[in-house]
């Protein structure tokens, strides 16, 4: 922005002629450039978009089945065929089907037949199904409730722990005298040195002892130094230098001279000249 003012004020002095307008240029503000560039599709570009991805999808389409026009009914459904009629069986009446036996024309390759022999219970009782038993006559149970039976139950068990109490209290009243110590009877042991008997004093009585001895002579130094600083002694005196003691020798202090004014001598010069 500066250097293009400075070239239309350069233009203008040079040729002489009036200052031109001034062009607005855009602000440059280096906080633009820090920010993202927002991009926002307007609506034409989103159309413009959208045309190019139709244009890439082309359309193609499949070749004609001519099945539909020959067919003579529904594509993709089977033909149902003729249906077969029906063999008719005879019904099974019984639960295991009859042995077929196969007749054979040729005699040569007949098998013979082997019977097995009647049972002869068959004859005296039947077979297959079972006896009848009496059964014997319903004995009645006497009736009880669940409570009942819990309160029985908890009843022996209040009778079982005061038995057991009982039991321990009579093994505690039974007198057991245990067997006499077998102790090693000691030797005495003369004593070699005597022993000095001191007075007991515990370790807090002691450091109470120091305390008041050490604050009784605290006390005794301070009231020392106020006996002192109430005397008055005076110092000697100290010369540091030794010529202030001794006499000066006898000089006047002044020396009297004539003097003239300067008016005198201002009246003397114009009286010369």
């Amino acid at each position: 922005m500066s250097n293009i003012c400075d070239q239309q004020k350069r233009t203008s002095s040079a040729s002489g002629s009036r200052p031109s307008k001034t062009i607005p240029v855009e602000f440059s503000l280096q906080t633009q450039k820090r920010s993202r560039p927002v991009s926002v599709q307007s609506a034409v570009e989103k159309e413009n978009i959208e045309v190019e991805q139709m244009k890439k999808q082309q359309f193609r389409a499949m070749p004609f089945n001519k099945k539909v026009i020959s067919g003579g009914g529904m594509l993709g459904v089977k033909r149902l065929g003729k249906p077969q009629p029906t063999i008719p069986k005879s019904p099974q009446v019984l639960h295991r089907p009859k042995s077929k036996v196969s007749f054979v024309e040729d005699d040569k390759s007949a098998e013979t037949v082997k019977t097995t022999k009647l049972n002869p219970k068959l004859f005296q009782e039947p077979l297959g199904v079972p006896e009848k038993r009496i059964a014997s006559p319903t004995l009645p149970e006497p009736f009880f409730l669940r409570t009942e039976h819990i309160m029985k139950q908890i009843e022996i068990d209040m009778m079982n722990k005061q038995k057991e109490k009982e039991e321990e209290e009579k093994k505690k009243r039974e007198f057991k005298a245990r067997s006499m110590p077998d102790y090693k009877i000691m030797e005495v042991k003369k004593a070699e040195t005597k022993i000095d008997f001191h007075e007991f004093n515990l370790a807090t009585q002691l450091r109470g002892r120091m305390y008041e001895d050490k604050l009784a002579q605290e006390v005794e130094q301070a009231r020392k130094k106020e006996e002192e600083a109430r005397q008055f002694k005076a110092a000697p005196a100290k010369l540091t230098d030794e010529s202030l003691g001794t006499p000066r020798h006898k000089t006047p202090t002044t020396t009297i001279q004539p003097f003239t004014l300067v008016g005198d001598k201002i009246r003397m010069q114009e009286e010369e000249q």
